[in-house]
């Protein structure tokens, strides 16, 4: 009895003591890998010095430079481009990001002659071939990052940053929306001016000209063709399929509409150039569209600027309702959305 009492005993005084060891172990960690994380913080990053961010503030701080060589092969300078507003966009090409990153090259593209560049940095480069060669077609430079990009511009995936015209830092943003974006291009690029946008006459003259490929019958239609079917037609605009808030309440609408207007209205639902057939097959199966809503992907109709123009970048998507000779009814305007209703758009037909 007393050899089994002794026998705990001892145990317990093992126990204690290799308790007390490492809380004190546990002690000395702490304070160790605190002060290699204080000379960790202050240590110089390991960048080129060219590279490296201004050390006085972020924002309005001169842009690092870099020089590196896009994935197809074009060589790209950042400085080169100063006087243009240049939008950096840090992605790892997720599928549920590409119609974002397709918003931004929309935006580019229709600034373009404005002076603003896009230069996608790519962080995670296995998903890149596979993620844009299916489903969507990038024209702007994709660059490869080995960490060195990052690092200098204090980025992660998922960042948008804006360099103005000065070649300094403007904003930089983790999650913003389509509209957010395009505000701040517009603050820096045009002075808070937003560039003049189509009229209704030029707009449907437009809308007339545009053929696109239908994604379940897999041939391309004519508009000025489905117009003449003595039918009224909704139209609704994607610069891509976003996967925002603002898309699931407008299929919502455009379903409520078509179940009590079916035989009144034609309901097109067509996205931007640049989107894979695939990709917008796969999102109208997910929304469970009916088949008297067309859904179908921009091919060709227009010159490359009045293509551009025909989108309301700071509205996306965009409802447009033309009637039986092509003529706009009615157009949607930013601030319409917060009264947009079934009852609403029957009263404009």
């Amino acid at each position: 009895m007393m050899m089994g009492f002794m026998k705990r005993k001892g145990l317990y005084i093992v126990i204690g003591f290799l308790l007390i060891f490492n809380i004190l172990l546990g002690v000395y960690n702490f304070f160790s890998l605190k002060r290699r994380d204080i000379r960790t913080f202050i240590r110089e990053p390991d960048v080129a010095p060219s590279v490296m961010m201004d050390k006085q503030t972020f924002y309005n701080s001169l842009s690092p430079d870099f020089t590196k060589k896009a994935v197809d092969g074009r060589d790209i300078h950042l400085s080169t481009l100063k006087g243009n507003l240049i939008i950096l966009r840090f992605s790892r090409f997720y599928l549920e990001e590409l119609p974002y990153l397709l918003y931004l090259e929309h935006l580019a593209n229709r600034f373009k002659n404005n002076g603003v560049s896009l230069i996608f940095i790519n962080s995670l480069g296995k998903h890149y071939a596979e993620s844009i060669s299916k489903y969507i077609h990038l024209e702007s430079p994709v660059i490869e990052d080995d960490g060195m990009l990052s690092s200098s511009f204090q980025a992660s995936p998922y960042e948008t940053i804006i360099i103005g015209r000065d070649f300094r830092i403007k904003f930089k943003y983790r999650i913003a929306d389509n509209r957010t974006i395009y505000n701040q291009v517009i603050r820096f690029a045009f002075d808070e001016k937003s560039p003049p946008l189509l009229n209704d006459n030029e707009l449907a003259s437009s809308i007339r000209k545009l053929k696109f490929k239908d994604v379940r019958e897999r041939k391309v239609l004519n508009i000025e063709d489905i117009i003449k079917k003595e039918k009224e037609t909704i139209l609704n605009l994607f610069i891509s399929s976003c996967m925002s808030c603002p898309e699931g309440r407008r299929i919502r609408l455009l379903k409520e509409i078509e179940g009590k207007a079916s035989s009144k209205v034609k309901i097109l639902i067509l996205f931007g150039k640049g989107n894979g057939l695939e990709m917008i097959k796969d999102w109208a199966e997910r929304m469970e569209l009916g088949s008297s809503i067309s859904v179908g992907v921009i091919e060709r109709g227009l010159r490359e600027e009045e293509y551009l123009r025909l989108f309301h970048f700071g509205i996306d998507p965009r409802i447009i309702i033309l009637d039986r000779k092509g003529e706009i009814i009615y157009s949607e305007k930013e601030g319409d959305e917060r009264t947009m209703s079934p009852e609403f758009i029957l009263r404009k037909l």
